[in-house]
Formats: structure tokens, sequence, C-alpha cells
């Protein structure tokens, strides 16, 4: 679903590649615009607003009928997309759900040696900007994702709050978080952001991040920012492709995606994560 933050992320390394020799042009909605602009800043992306029309290579996050036709008019040499897009590009990507078991970011390798370039098998998530350790000592907390059934409770996220008392914790909520802002006691500082190049800044200002598995952790891991991601529903090994020893995730996601949404938090293990991860950092 590459109009979903984290999914666009899984694309950076499949970028970063064609980057280095190629003109490329990414056509995407207005918050993907607002990413790739903030953390891609070699890369041109257009939100077909303009009257100019170009790109040697255009890889498609829109997979519609205003995509297709900003295609059309550009005449590019290659056009990368999914099978779900109304254009017929010149190199089709798998699908994640075809990986199952492997990472989904295997794709975008895929992608290199269909194009005949040489991956090296490596994936590199890597931004203009990457997070440095500055004496940062906030433990950032992001309970909400893209979907409500991938989060666990706010409820379970304020008792691992409560759990980690002793260090300097807050909350970030992001513009639709509204509705969860009450039930967080007011002890702990909550932190609301209203578009990416805010949310890069607060996440960057923490030592590290406790994230559902959803867009505001991808940025964050994309980003080099330490953390632990917390999946309730989706796979681990297939969605969570980062290299970076301080950044871990843990759950148990399955194929029965209705077994998993009832699924509780292991909040005594997910505190000792915390624990541990701070303390190395």
């Amino acid at each position: 679903m590459p109009q979903l933050i984290g999914d666009c992320i899984m694309t950076f390394p499949l970028i970063n590649q064609l980057k280095l020799k190629h003109d490329i042009t990414i056509v995407c909605n207005a918050y993907v615009y607002d990413l790739i602009k903030y953390l891609q800043h070699s890369l041109k992306s257009q939100l077909l607003t303009d009257n100019e029309f170009n790109g040697e290579i255009i890889i498609d996050f829109l997979s519609n009928e205003t995509s297709a036709d900003y295609i059309r008019l550009s005449k590019p040499k290659i056009t990368v997309g999914f099978m779900d897009g109304v254009w017929k590009y010149d190199l089709i990507l798998k699908q994640p759900a075809e990986f199952k078991s492997f990472q989904a970011s295997s794709i975008f390798l895929q992608a290199l040696e269909l194009l005949g370039l040489n991956s090296n098998n490596s994936l590199d998530f890597s931004n203009s900007h990457s997070w440095q350790f500055s004496n940062q000592s906030k433990i950032l907390i992001t309970p909400s994702a893209g979907n409500i059934s991938r989060c666990y409770t706010i409820e379970e996220y304020v008792q691992l709050a409560e759990n980690l008392y002793n260090k300097n914790i807050a909350f970030l909520l992001g513009p639709n978080d509204k509705n969860i802002r009450n039930s967080i006691p007011y002890e702990f500082e909550t932190i609301e952001s209203s578009n990416i190049a805010e949310t890069i800044d607060i996440l960057a200002s923490a030592k590290m991040i406790v994230s559902s598995e959803g867009g505001l952790m991808h940025i964050a891991a994309s980003y080099g920012i330490p953390l632990l991601g917390l999946f309730k529903v989706a796979s681990v090994s297939n969605w969570f492709p980062y290299h970076n020893k301080y950044q871990i995730a843990i759950g148990e996601g399955k194929n029965n995606y209705n077994e998993m949404t009832g699924a509780k938090m292991d909040v005594i293990l997910v505190t000792k994560k915390v624990k541990e991860i701070y303390e190395s950092i």
C-alpha cells in the first residue's frame, strides 16, 4: 500500500540505489511528498499541481488515473509500480504478501536485480539526515498507528509509562489522536504534532522511541533513532528490516489477523526491553 508512510519508507533502499545514477521523479500524495522532501533532499517529488512533466524513471506511489496521466505526459524511460496500478509499468514489483516470512523490503532487492543494478543484498534506509545522540534523555511513547487494530490500548501504554516513571517520559500524539489525550495521566508530558517536519524534529529530540508498528515507527527507524517497535498483528520478520543494534521489534504477528487483534501487551517484557535499550545507548 504505497500511499502509506511506512510502506513508502520501505522503498528507500531502491530509491537510494537508483538516485546514484538516474534522474528520479516520485509521484505521491501530500503527506508522502512532505516525508520525501524532508528525508530525501536530493530527490524530486511532484504533487501533480505543476505543468511540468518530467522524470527519466518514475516510481508510482499513487497507482491511479491521475498518476497514469502524469506518466503518459512525462514519457519516462522506465516506470516502476505494483500490479494493482492503472499504468502498464515496465517493472512490476511483487506485493509484500508474496514474501510471507521473508522481509517485505526484499521487493526492492528484486527490483534492483531486474534493473541490472548490484545491490550487494544491502538494504540502505539512510536519509539525508540521521539521528545523532547528544545527551537526549526523553523516552517518547507513540501509541497510535494508521490502523487501530495494530495498536495496543492506551491503558497498556499508560501502564508501561508508569513502570518507567523514573525516566523522562512523554507521549507523542498525531493529528487523529485527540480522542486518547484524556486517557493519559496529567503527570506525563503530552506532545501533539500536525506535520511531518515537526514530527521528525520531535522524534529526533528523544533518546529512544517506544512505538506501535506504523508510520511513526518506520520514520524513527529509517532515521536511525533507537526504538522498540511493538508488533501486534504484523510479522516482525516480514516488516522490520532495519539493522541497528539499538533498534528492536517484538511481537508475534500471524496470518490470522482476527486472532491477533485481541492480543494483549506483555507490559513486563516491554518494560524490560525498554530499559535494556535505554541503558545500552
